[in-house]
């Protein structure tokens, strides 16, 4: 099922249909190479320890190593963050156009998060609105946020390493949208999602 959702994800027409996933966590980075040519099948899974400070000489012998032995069809790659520089929030913000939302977050969520969020990455959606009792509309916005340095290292990292990335995700919105594809879960009602990782637990 997992398989046939991936294929809606990307758009292997003009493309060949492999795509190497690569998961930066807080100790680790792993690797995964799924075939959807044929029998669609995960070709591999592999894991390789990234050492503290995660030097970008490290982090890029990490990977290789990962990928050591791994015959690739296609260097076509997607990032997935879940380590400790990944901050998901929510927010209830007064209503606006979509790039005055990011603007009002870059301010107002700027002490809610350890890093600058004027140097940040920053990707939301809007969850639901509301209105006040003067009739204002306000409107709840799930947002993510991560050092825009550090996915600009992840990016070249992954490029050193022989990889084409072209697409950058995070852990909850990727099964969450795995999700959402999936014929055989209902789409009304509400579904959690809890990921249980190292250091912290993300639920959606």
């Amino acid at each position: 099922v997992a398989l046939k959702i991936i294929m809606k994800l990307f758009n292997f027409k003009s493309r060949s249909p492999y795509v190497v996933g690569v998961e930066f966590g807080r100790t680790t980075v792993k690797v995964t190479g799924v075939n959807i040519a044929g029998a669609r099948s995960v070709d591999f899974c592999a894991v390789a320890d990234l050492p503290e400070g995660k030097d970008d000489d490290a982090a890029i012998r990490a990977l290789q190593a990962a990928l050591k032995g791994k015959t690739l069809p296609s260097n076509t790659a997607c990032l997935n963050f879940s380590d400790d520089s990944l901050a998901i929030r929510r927010m209830t913000i007064q209503a606006a156009k979509n790039q005055q939302i990011a603007d009002t977050l870059v301010w107002q969520a700027a002490d809610k998060v350890h890093f600058d969020m004027d140097t940040a990455t920053i990707g939301f959606k809007l969850v639901g609105t509301s209105r006040g009792k003067a009739g204002a509309e306000s409107v709840d916005v799930l947002f993510a946020a991560t050092p825009r340095e550090l996915i600009e290292k992840r990016l070249k990292t992954m490029k050193a390493a022989g990889l084409s990335p072209e697409v950058v995700s995070i852990v909850p919105s990727g099964i969450e949208t795995m999700i959402r594809l999936d014929e055989e879960v209902p789409a009304s009602g509400t579904v959690m999602v809890v990921d249980f990782g190292c250091s912290r637990t993300d639920i959606s």
